[in-house]
């Protein structure tokens, strides 16, 4: 029998200034339990897995004694723990929620006493798994002592003086602890052809995969091909065409649960921020991811369904390879015309409505005009931008997803707007290349993604249910735009929007196009969206975060999405970039750089000033010289003179002062000029860097800092122009920078 204590420890009130409360133990226990009793890949049946959260000292032993002295010879046991810890004269203390660092004998539990436990305990096979900073120190009975006995296993985030690091944010498992549930479910190995996968495949998995953060460590007392997952037996050719196969499943396509992709905690926590007031009521931010996806019926046994994967997938093209979409500008009237082709967006589908939305706007952008309930000029657009949004959700929404060989299109053509998706209009027959008005299809329009269609009905990304395609139509009436149409052709749906007509009320936009020619995509103006230009890019060092108190340095970036949207603010406002767009980029992904999406590519290729966080992690970061290697790669002209200009278009930045020598890549750029500060700013700044007056809260000094950061910003983006050019493969970048 296979059986599981799980200790998840994330809150220390008896000594709050030595442990830290963590992120990452309250989903750590849950997501690991789905993983090991998942019906299909799993070995534990789940009245056998027990999670405990935030025990004191005395419980921690009573549960672990009970667990191990309830033991069978045949059984196989697993005891995990996920929280803080301490080494001391070659013990290792497991932090409680009643833990003081300096009495840890009386008040955590040692690895010499769960040692006894286990040393004592009838089962044949033992397995430790410790998701805690110095885990690698845990001797104890191990394999060290022969008392311990045979079938005695350790797997440990960290070498004995190593630190495990902490999920980055609220809702998301640690790094160790998510390679453990991604290898138990479906990326480690089996053990030949025996459908099982061994603790060392499984071990093996997870060294791999954090090979580029820490090592973990291992102390194995016997073989280590004990199962520990298992995976699904392929069906013969006889059984898969036999009359005995197994009927289809009730379930939606949408609805069916995939092994292809995990939980991306991030998107799921940024959804949940948005989430409209009347949906917060049942499902409260109380709530972890786990509980959340649950709840929303996106997430069985583990597995997330495939709308869950469409919605909060880490990859949700390894479940759906044609869930992208795709935007162009066609300048002309038909598809023999020119075109600006967008590499595909392969977001979530509410990443996927905003960027599409957001790609329109910029083309169909006219000028500002003044309401009646705003002082400031607001934007106008061509087209009824409500419309735009909501027929763009609908086609990602509602679109065919078994269909394997086409994706949405969004075309901006010179006289209307295409929006095309894969599938049929549900609840209305459409004749081939017959154009119907949408007004008359509203009635009879079909869910048939209903499950997708409802949760983002949860957010502000698009209207009610039933509610977006009428609106879509008033807003049509409301700026005097025809009312789209709807045909179908080759097995797609095609909504077509049309331009209201001009208006020559409208304070005018420098960078809209004149109403009758066919729209050029400029390079200049920022973007809302990483996968439009950005006039400048951010770049700094990802530092791990270890579990154990650190010193200021180890953490410095939590505070750069801080930085970001402050100097994005103030560049904003400098170059009067309309509200609701961005004018940098930052990529602040969990693995900071080592995807290198195909967004860091765009804005390293595109921006016009690459903003750097000089640190003495910077120097040695190899995704940072890759950023800078992107963008040194590109020419500079003047703006007024079209010649190279000696400006490059870096602009460093102290983050954290350095006493040793720079880089000469980075030595020979001048860095930004402080003689714009008052003394008293300039001394702060040049002594602490920026990093130090924003942990310091120098608020006034942190505000001269970002104001004339900005300002050269905008004044490098005006006087000078770095030509565009995206990198292909981020394998032609150097990782150096000598």
């Amino acid at each position: 029998m296979y059986r599981a204590l799980l200790v998840c420890n994330s809150v220390y009130e008896a000594d709050t200034s030595a442990l830290a409360t963590l992120r990452g133990p309250s989903t750590d226990g849950p997501l690991l339990r789905h993983a090991l009793v998942d019906q299909h890949t799993g070995m534990f049946d789940e009245r056998n897995v027990d999670v405990r959260m935030d025990l004191p000292a005395h419980e921690l032993l009573d549960a672990a004694s009970q667990f191990f002295a309830d033991s069978g010879q045949d059984d196989t046991l697993l005891f995990y723990f996920s929280g803080h810890a301490r080494s001391r004269h070659n013990s290792l203390f497991l932090c409680c929620r009643n833990t003081v660092t300096g009495r840890l004998a009386g008040t955590a539990v040692s690895n010499i006493s769960l040692g006894q436990m286990i040393t004592d305990a009838a089962a044949r096979t033992k397995i430790v798994i410790l998701d805690c900073c110095e885990a690698g120190a845990w001797k104890g009975a191990f394999p060290e002592s022969a008392e311990f006995g045979e079938g005695s296993f350790l797997i440990a985030a960290c070498p004995p003086s190593g630190a495990a690091a902490d999920a980055e944010r609220t809702g998301m498992p640690s790094p160790f602890t998510q390679a453990l549930i991604d290898g138990l479910r479906h990326d480690a190995t089996t053990d030949g052809s025996t459908g099982y996968v061994g603790l060392d495949n499984l071990y093996a998995y997870v060294a791999k995969r954090l090979r580029n953060r820490i090592t973990p460590h291992r102390k194995f007392d016997g073989k280590g091909d004990i199962p520990i997952a298992r995976r699904p037996a392929r069906p013969t050719a006889a059984e898969r065409a036999g009359p005995a196969a197994a009927p289809a499943s009730p379930r939606p396509f949408i609805d069916e649960t995939t092994a292809d992709t995990g939980i991306d905690s991030d998107r799921v926590a940024r959804f949940r921020a948005d989430l409209r007031p009347e949906i917060t009521g049942w499902m409260p931010e109380q709530l972890t991811t786990v509980e959340f996806l649950q709840r929303a019926n996106l997430l069985r046994h583990g597995r997330l369904t495939r709308a869950g994967a469409l919605l909060f997938g880490d990859d949700p093209t390894a479940v759906v390879p044609t869930a992208v979409v795709q935007c162009t500008q066609v300048h002309g009237l038909d598809k023999t015309a020119l075109m600006d082709a967008q590499p595909p967006f392969a977001g979530s589908v509410p990443e996927q409505i905003v960027y599409a939305r957001d790609f329109v706007a910029k083309l169909v952008h006219r000028g500002e005009e003044p309401t009646e309930d705003d002082a400031r000029a607001q934007p106008v657009y061509d087209y009824p931008m409500i419309a735009v949004r909501e027929i763009i959700a609908n086609a990602l929404v509602h679109r065919d997803y078994e269909h394997a060989q086409s994706c949405v299109h969004v075309r901006v053509y010179a006289d209307r707007i295409e929006v095309v998706n894969p599938g049929s209009w549900q609840g209305a027959e459409l004749s081939p290349d017959v154009r119907r008005s949408l007004g008359d299809l509203t009635s009879e329009s079909r869910r048939p993604n209903f499950r997708l269609a409802h949760i983002l009905t949860w957010v502000k990304v698009v209207e009610g249910e039933g509610s977006g395609i009428p609106r879509a139509l008033s807003e049509c009436r409301r700026i005097g735009a025809p009312e789209p149409t709807v045909s179908f052709s080759g097995g797609m749906v095609i909504v077509t929007l049309y331009p209201r007509e001009p208006d020559t009320s409208l304070i005018v936009s420098p960078t809209a196009p004149a109403r009758a020619e066919p729209r050029r995509t400029e390079p200049d103006p920022p973007a809302a969206h990483p996968m439009l230009t950005p006039v400048f890019y951010l770049s700094y060092a990802r530092v791990q975060r270890p579990r154990r108190p650190a010193a200021p340095r180890a953490e410095a970036s939590r505070y750069v999405p801080q930085f970001f949207d402050d100097l994005s603010s103030n560049v904003n406002e400098i170059l009067g970039v309309p509200p609701g767009h961005v004018a940098g980029y930052v990529d602040l992904t969990v693995d900071g750089g080592e995807r290198w999406q195909d967004q860091v590519l765009h804005a390293v290729g595109t921006c016009q000033v690459f903003v750097s966080l000089l640190s003495p992690a910077y120097f040695n970061s190899h995704w940072c010289a890759m950023e800078w290697d992107g963008f040194a790669r590109r020419r500079t002209t003047n703006q007024r003179g079209g010649g190279p200009v000696p400006s490059t278009g870096f602009l460093p930045l102290s983050w954290v002062p350095t006493s040793g020598p720079m880089p000469q890549a980075i030595a020979q750029i001048n860095a930004f000029n402080v003689a714009g500060l008052d003394p008293e700013a300039q001394q702060q700044y040049e002594r602490e860097g920026l990093y130090g007056i924003m942990a310091m809260r120098f608020d006034h000094a942190y505000a001269q800092v970002v104001w004339r950061v900005a300002m050269q910003i905008a004044r490098m983006s005006r006087e000078q122009t770095v030509e565009p050019d995206v990198p292909r493969d981020v394998l032609e970048l150097r990782p150096t920078f000598s």
